[in-house]
């Protein structure tokens, strides 16, 4: 799986203003339900706030994957959100608690656990320092798309 299998253009924003992890969620959950009609953002939410109960989506270096697995789901779909100030994501651990990339991934419930490795390359090229630079210095969405689609190159 790859970056630009899961995100398109239209779900990848700079976001200025966002008060909470709950608002942040609700976002994200808005953003992919935009590209499955099937699904109402309620229901991703809903399994997005499934899965951080279990534990923070938090992957340390101001980055987060917050994902979910969603029966009815055909196709793994995913949103990027880079926030201008960062965001207390509530772990409680130093490194993790202050969030400002967000990766939303949602994948169909029968997923393989192959997604696991996407997870874990997509969330340590998120926290590196470069990515994170360029995602920051990012002026517009078209431009977060664009370095979005060079860390495929890593995953």
């Amino acid at each position: 799986m790859r970056i630009v299998d899961v995100v398109t253009p239209e779900r990848v924003r700079r976001l200025s203003e966002v008060s909470s992890r709950k608002r942040l969620l609700e976002q994200v959950a808005n953003m992919l339900a935009s590209a499955k009609p099937a699904l109402t953002a309620g229901e991703i939410l809903d399994a997005l706030r499934s899965r951080e109960r279990l534990g923070s989506t938090a992957v340390g270096g101001g980055a987060a994957i917050p994902r979910a697995r969603i029966a009815g789901l055909d196709t793994p779909l995913g949103a990027f959100v880079q926030l201008a100030t960062g965001l207390d994501y509530g772990t409680g651990e130093s490194d993790a608690a202050w969030v400002d990339r967000v990766f939303a991934l949602i994948v169909p419930e029968n997923t393989p656990d192959d997604v696991r490795h996407f997870v874990d390359t997509l969330g340590i090229n998120l926290a590196a320092p470069r990515a994170a630079a360029e995602l920051r210095s990012a002026i517009d969405d078209t431009a977060l798309y664009a370095v979005l689609r060079t860390l495929d190159d890593d995953t």
